[in-house]
């Protein structure tokens, strides 16, 4: 078994805590996208459970789209760093589905029903891919 990194744990506290699969990816890299923990706890919560709880986007996956959005976007108000964010963007999700075949939860979670254990693994898979997306940019 491997060694979880600081932002894994954090996340796995997070989540064991209450924390929706969306907050707990997203709040280990508050650092990173310049916001405080609170806030983004706050902008988060209604992504988890697929988005409101209806099991649409993973809210791994969207905490991941929140990330790259923060530490790509140029904020010029012309669009113009979205063809490059939405590259990233789409290039996570793919990893993510190599993993799970989706980025939908009802998908992941096998029509919907709870496998012991799924979502932490997605939690963990998604910090992990922005763990590696924050490598790769620097």
């Amino acid at each position: 078994m491997s060694v979880l990194t600081n932002k894994e744990k954090e996340a796995f506290e997070r989540y064991k805590d209450g924390c929706t699969c969306s907050q707990s990816v997203a709040i280990p890299f508050s650092e990173e996208v310049g916001l405080d923990k609170e806030t983004i706890y706050k902008m988060m919560e209604g992504f988890g459970g697929g988005v409101g709880g209806q099991q649409e986007v993973c809210g791994a996956v969207s905490a991941m789209s929140f990330v790259i959005s923060m530490v790509k976007s140029y904020c010029d108000f012309k669009g113009s760093s979205k063809q490059e964010t939405y590259k990233l963007i789409r290039k996570a999700c793919d990893k993510f589905k190599e993993e799970y075949g989706s980025i939908r939860c009802i998908e992941i979670l096998n029509g919907g029903k709870p496998v012991h254990g799924m979502c932490g693994l997605k939690i963990k898979k998604a910090v992990d891919i922005l763990e590696e997306f924050l490598e790769e940019t620097k």
